[in-house]
């Protein structure tokens, strides 16, 4: 008898490996606090969300993708306020999975004056 492997799609998450260490991320590339998000070590959960706020508010999504099996890259722009122009600053989100995981947080700013 052949052996059968079922498979299970998954089309609403997002995965960055590296041997025995696993990201699991939203399409929009945020850890949201709830199952199976996260970041697994070994099959146990080490991280459960991860939040990025900018001056209380979350930054809103632009574009997320695994950049290759181990690094993941995401874009999202910072909301409007008194000191931040609308469609002026971006953050880029690097997250590179290994023994464990290294994030990189990148603010770029295209606004008119400082």
């Amino acid at each position: 008898m052949a052996h059968r492997v079922q498979l299970r799609a998954r089309y609403e998450q997002q995965f960055t490996y590296s041997g025995r260490t696993v990201l699991v991320t939203d399409l929009h590339g945020t850890v949201p606090a709830r199952d199976p998000y996260g970041l697994y070590v070994d099959n146990t959960r080490a991280l459960s969300q991860l939040a990025i706020a900018a001056d209380g508010s979350e930054p809103r999504p632009i574009s997320a993708s695994p950049v290759s099996g181990d690094a993941h890259l995401g874009y999202a722009e910072l909301a409007e306020s008194e000191l931040v122009p609308r469609e002026a600053v971006y953050l880029e989100t690097s997250h590179f999975v290994g023994e464990g995981m290294r994030s990189v947080l990148r603010l770029r700013s295209y606004a008119p004056h400082t």
